[in-house]
């Protein structure tokens, strides 16, 4: 039957949701939609993706890097009108050093030689075939002759007479004919002619094959070491030696050695030589005309290839890659009043195609996603370790403030430090942004929060500011260093002043991390040292002057309470505690206890134990209008309550709750403070005037109800309001206890303290049993020695100080009517844990 009633009650949700999503639709297209309207707008998880979408959203847009492109109206002659630094690191090309790279390649580019082998092959056929043209011409003159002589005896023996000479005329003259043809070959084939010497002793042999095979092997051996048409050319490529590239053939040779080529002149050295080396053997005309000949037949066939030369050194100039030197951010490019040059045109140029070529939105992207991974983690470890923070949406919102908020104030500090360089000359540019009050972030968290979650903050502004501000490892890790110190400086900072003093250790911790950096850097100087040292300790100060002034804002913003703030309040001078000395005598002297007593008790739980002084201080203001209706200020007068019926007794005592916390808007008491006020009765039973109205009670006339006799509430909602709702108890019945002795006083508090518990009145707050064990053990001594005897009221054990003489006023008898007996934790009376525990 239960599951069919859950299960109708949730369907009955899902159909509200659903009908409640419709509305807003239909709103949204009538015109009267608002953001409210939307049920999940309310709910925590849209708000938290909200405020963190809008964290990851404004640092990036803080970290995105600027674009400024400087004017193109500059020419080379022109005055620079302002100083102009570079605004981020840019590589410039170097038009000078590339084109001296690029000369020396060509320089040092092999020329390229085409080496023809064939055309060895080519003269020999060629001298082949001209002395073959020669030797059958010589052979066919010998047969003709031969046959001219037999047709003479021929006719002389059958005529007995020889032929006329005419005849003989024209033979001669066809065999002149015969030979000019046949020499006119000759020179055709070998393109050149023979000396009339060499002419007449190959005739001699008839142009035998056998001179010609000589020739063609004097032309060989030469040749087939590559013979060039002029010695200035090897003379040119000795350095670098030249590419062989084969004619015909697909080979390609580097020859560093150039000296194994022979020039004209050297290959007919050459052929002397060898012509000598076969002089023995020949004679001596043959030899000199076979040299004489092979000297005229050779021919450069290692040729300059131009074209391919030319190309390749074209090819060399291209695989230059350009030559750039690297201008830093916040370099001088130029300064006002002076000439404007090629080399500054240059870098201008560059800084403007650097500035045009950088995609922003894909940067913008990468940087989304980076501040989102980190804040992820940052939530996942407060989500974990710290539920009172996230839980809170409020809390969580100054956090994302903080870290927005010290991102800004670096990237405001950076454009001022950069102002600055491009002013100060004599400065190093980097020395000023050591400047930047970095541990902003880190104070700040170390004034308005507890130690344990500062790390993650003061981390991720760490590397954002190493991302903004150099994109540098150094600045991130000095960055670091300062927040951690200005975080754990102000820890527990209890005066304004020791912000000061906190921004001076600062200050030095910082100026021995800047010496550091610059020592592991390599690049210590006296100067910059000076500089750096200077500049860090100056950023130390800046952040200590930046959050005394941003402290008070944070407290009016989000209702933070900083214990500058309480130490402040705890000054007895205050207006308000004046006025409560004057007015109410007693109940200061009271209020002045109590702190006493829940400051020890917030220790021993590992409160705080300022805030609860502090309040308690604080906690009764609102008997300052009704002063006289408080038993701790009724000295020598008559009490008022004895004139008022109960009900308006209890009346005038809550009033005070009320009336207190509008003192403390009137003068602007921390929320803190407030909430402490509001709390410190929690909805307690007025017991005293509650059971003198029952007592007065006439059931036919009217019936007494517990709730009107009831604080308001609400009950504690900290251990600080618990805290100071047990020691206010406390303090008022340990000066009635009638013979105080430490056993008595004790029992007291084990019995005051079971009916705070039993009543609920710590149902909403953190205190535990093993909470009020610590918080007994602690006040016990303290009440043994400050405890002052007062008369007791014959009419109750533990006297009131309020009303008609119960400051029991909050508390519930232990076994009231209609809950005798009860008792709560598994019906283990408090007493009885307290004393068991102990």
């Amino acid at each position: 039957m239960n599951g069919v009633t859950e299960k109708r009650k949730k369907k009955k949700t899902l159909s509200l949701r659903i009908r409640e999503q419709g509305e807003a639709v239909r709103k949204f297209f009538q015109g009267g939609w608002k953001i409210k309207d939307v049920p999940f707008y309310k709910s925590s998880i849209f708000q938290k993706s909200l405020l963190a979408s809008g964290v990851v959203l404004l640092l990036s847009l803080l970290l995105l890097p600027e674009i400024q492109f400087i004017p193109s109206r500059y020419q080379i002659g022109t005055i620079c009108p302002v100083n102009i630094k570079a605004p981020q690191d840019v590589d410039v090309p170097d038009i000078k050093a590339t084109e001296e790279k690029r000369l020396q390649v060509t320089r040092e580019s092999r020329s390229v030689y085409d080496f023809d082998l064939s055309l060895v092959d080519t003269l020999q056929k060629k001298v082949t075939h001209a002395f073959s043209e020669m030797n059958r011409y010589y052979t066919g003159k010998k047969l003709r002759e031969e046959n001219a002589a037999g047709i003479q005896d021929l006719s002389r023996k059958k005529t007995g007479a020889a032929i006329p000479a005419a005849g003989y005329d024209l033979a001669e003259k066809t065999e002149q004919q015969l030979f000019e043809e046949s020499l006119r070959n000759f020179e055709e084939i070998l393109k050149v002619k023979f000396s009339a010497n060499a002419m007449k002793v190959f005739k001699r042999d008839g142009f035998a094959p056998e001179d010609a095979a000589m020739i063609g092997t004097m032309l060989k051996t030469v040749m087939s070491r590559g013979v060039v048409s002029s010695p200035e050319l090897l003379l040119n490529e000795a350095d670098r030696g030249i590419i062989l590239k084969g004619v015909g053939e697909s080979f390609e040779k580097v020859m560093n050695d150039t000296s194994v080529f022979l020039d004209l002149k050297t290959a007919r050295d050459l052929i002397q030589q060898y012509s000598d080396s076969i002089a023995d053997a020949l004679p001596q005309d043959k030899v000199k005309a076979l040299k004489e000949s092979a000297s005229i037949l050779v021919v450069p066939n290692l040729t300059f290839n131009k074209h391919d030369t030319e190309y390749r050194k074209a090819q060399a100039r291209e695989g230059v890659k350009t030559v750039f030197y690297k201008v830093k951010k916040g370099e001088m490019i130029i300064r006002e009043g002076e000439k404007v040059t090629e080399e500054h045109l240059a870098k201008l140029s560059a800084l403007n195609a650097a500035q045009k070529g950088s995609n922003l939105s894909m940067v913008f992207l990468g940087l989304l996603a980076f501040n989102a991974i980190l804040l992820y983690i940052f939530l996942f470890y407060i989500n974990r370790f710290k539920r009172s923070i996230s839980a809170d949406f409020q809390k969580l919102s100054l956090l994302g403030l903080i870290i927005v908020s010290s991102l800004a104030i670096n990237k405001i500090f950076y454009w001022i430090a950069r102002i600055v360089m491009s002013n100060l000359e004599s400065v190093e540019p980097t020395s000023i942004l050591y400047a930047i009050p970095y541990a902003f972030c880190g104070m700040l968290i170390g004034v308005l929060f507890e130690v344990r979650i500062f790390i993650f903050p003061i981390l991720i502004i760490s590397i954002l500011s190493g991302i903004m501000i150099h994109e540098d490892l150094s600045f991130a890790l000095y960055s670091l260093v300062g927040n951690v110190t200005a975080a754990m400086t102000v820890q527990n900072c209890r005066r304004r002043s020791a912000l000061l003093r906190g921004g001076l250790r600062i200050g030095m911790v910082n100026a021995v991390t800047a010496l550091t950096i610059l020592m592991v850097h390599n690049d210590f100087t006296f100067q910059k040292g000076l500089d750096n040292t200077l500049f860090a300790f100056i950023g130390g100060i800046l952040v200590s002057i930046l959050v005394s002034w941003v402290v008070p804002i944070f407290e009016t913003l989000f209702r933070i309470t900083t214990d500058i703030r309480l130490l402040e309040l705890s000054d007895t001078n205050q207006k308000v505690l004046k006025d409560l000395l004057v007015h109410a005598p007693g109940t200061y002297q009271h209020s002045l206890m109590v702190g006493n007593l829940s400051e020890e008790a917030a220790e021993a739980v590992g409160a705080n134990p300022l805030l609860t002084r502090v309040s308690s201080l604080y906690h009764d203001i609102g008997k300052i209008q009704k002063a006289e209706y408080f038993v701790e200020n009724q000295i020598n007068l008559e009490n008022p309550h004895d004139k008022l019926a109960p009900s308006m007794s209890a009346l005038i005592l809550i009033s005070h709750i009320k009336d207190g916390a509008e003192i403390a808007k009137e003068h602007k008491l921390p929320p803190a403070i407030l909430d402490i006020l509001r709390q410190h009765h929690g909805t307690s039973l007025i017991t005293f005037f509650y059971q003198k109205a029952k007592e007065m009670e006439d059931p036919d006339m009217h019936t007494i109800k517990e709730e009107d006799y009831r604080y308001p509430g609400p009950k504690p909602q900290t251990q600080e309001a618990a805290i100071v709702m047990i020691s206010d108890v406390l303090e008022a019945a340990s000066r009635v206890l009638t013979n105080p002795t430490p056993s008595r006083i004790e029992g007291m508090v084990n019995k005051i303290m079971e009916r705070i518990y039993l009543d609920g009145q710590l149902d909403e707050c953190d205190l535990t049993l093993k909470d009020l064990w610590m918080i007994k053990k602690r006040l016990v001594p303290v009440l043994n020695s400050i405890y002052h005897h007062r008369i007791d009221y014959p009419s109750i054990k533990l006297a009131d100080d309020e009303g008609g003489g119960i400051k029991d006023e909050g508390m519930a008898q232990p076994a009231a009517e209609g809950s005798k007996g009860f008792k709560k934790a598994g019906d283990v009376s408090l007493e009885k844990s307290l004393r068991k525990r102990e």
